[in-house]
């Protein structure tokens, strides 16, 4: 239990005192030790402690969590943006769509700037899961920081930590994002061992340790209602794994046709008004210039097709073929909005195991996860590290 108190005070430390201007969202309650004690009676003591801790905080009006921020993936990294005005000390909050109290604290230098000088930090402890005592979920970010962690106390003194640190400004390189999960026990003879995954960013963290991203952090960026939008492949580096699986009917192909055409006019008007039709019908026609037969066309349709491809071929096509083969990456494509890239993955995927994949590809996206969830483990081998503390 001293080693579970430890943790606690790490990541409030973390969270809270990152920021010289902020304190943390709401004082850390260590678990009860009586040994006496139902889970069910330990749990009620610890939320009437936390409520008490909540009750004399100022109260926001309800919100949903796309209310207060939102997180999305640009160029590999993770970009966080505060949505929710400066409160200027922490303040207590009814979330919508996430279950238990929560504080939340934002602060800026410049309210009337607030996206490039704030300092966000929310605490979310939740007492519903029938098995733990309770579970944070925290998140602390600025321009430059961005720490999401996950602290669980469970049943017979046995919890987890996870933490997912990007900070590429105060890190080398290669370290600029770290998860780090330690697996704490109440049998003091078990040594709680930490593991750190890094890599160079969001992107390559995730493409390096598949599984161990699956199993850690997937299961902390559903609760905060991002985990399809961060892990789904964006859809031009899909269509291009699968550009054999793509089809085009006949009437789009021709329309495609006549716009390449005017790359021949001497007119300059026409030749832009090509590359204008081009971008009006974007990735469905990329997929029917990919596919396209090259003879005997002109240097300059071949150099205006080449232009307008270029936002939609991400890969080498030497990786465009590996990721065909990888079942990570087809996993993630399960997450996809479009209904075609995930039959397209869903089909290589039973040609990469040699069996049929239960996977319901129409399913809605909650059901989805939960599928994406199970396939992980059957499907993706761990990843071998050598930063094992």
């Amino acid at each position: 239990m001293q080693r579970l108190a430890l943790i606690i005070c790490i990541t409030v430390t973390l969270l809270g005192a990152r920021t010289g201007r902020a304190q943390t969202t709401a004082p850390a309650t260590g678990p009860s030790t009586n040994p006496t004690e139902s889970l069910e009676d330990t749990k009620a003591l610890e939320r009437k402690r936390w409520e008490e801790q909540f009750a004399p905080l100022d109260k926001l009006e309800p919100k949903t969590l796309a209310e207060l921020f939102s997180l999305t993936l640009e160029n590999g990294e993770l970009m966080f943006k505060p949505k929710l005005g400066a409160t200027y000390g922490p303040h207590r909050i009814e979330l919508r769509d996430f279950p238990g109290l929560c504080t939340v604290d934002v602060r800026a230098d410049d309210p009337a700037q607030l996206e490039t000088t704030y300092a966000f930090t929310m605490k979310v402890r939740d007492f519903s899961r029938g098995d733990e005592i309770w579970r944070d979920t925290d998140l602390f970010a600025t321009p430059t920081n961005l720490q999401i962690a996950r602290l669980v106390n469970g049943a017979g003194e046995n919890g987890m930590t996870v933490q997912l640190v990007q900070s590429p400004e105060n890190a080398e390189p290669e370290q600029a994002i770290r998860l780090s999960v330690q697996m704490l026990s109440g049998d003091q003879s078990v040594d709680a061992k930490q593991k750190t995954y890094a890599a160079a960013d969001f992107a390559h963290l995730r493409r390096n340790f598949p599984l161990e991203t699956q199993v850690y952090l997937a299961p902390v960026l559903r609760d905060l209602k991002c985990e399809a939008e961060l892990l789904a492949p964006d859809a031009r580096v899909a269509y291009q794994v699968f550009v054999e699986e793509s089809s085009s009917d006949p009437a789009l192909v021709a329309r495609v046709n006549a716009a390449i055409d005017k790359f021949d006019a001497e007119n300059f008007r026409e030749r832009d008004a090509a590359a204008k039709a081009l971008r009006e019908i974007g990735q469905p026609a990329a997929i029917v210039l990919m596919h396209a037969d090259r003879k005997g066309w002109s240097t300059d349709k071949s150099s205006g097709v080449d232009s307008f491809l270029q936002e939609y071929q991400q890969l080498q096509n030497a990786q465009a073929r590996d990721f065909g083969s990888n079942a990570a990456f087809l996993l993630d494509c399960l997450y996809s909005s479009d209904v075609q890239i995930r039959k397209f993955a869903a089909k290589r995927l039973e040609k990469l195991s040699g069996h049929p994949v239960p996977f319901d590809i129409n399913a809605e996206l909650p059901a989805r996860v939960l599928g994406i969830s199970k396939l992980y483990p059957q499907l993706v081998k761990p990843a071998e590290t050598k930063n094992d503390k």
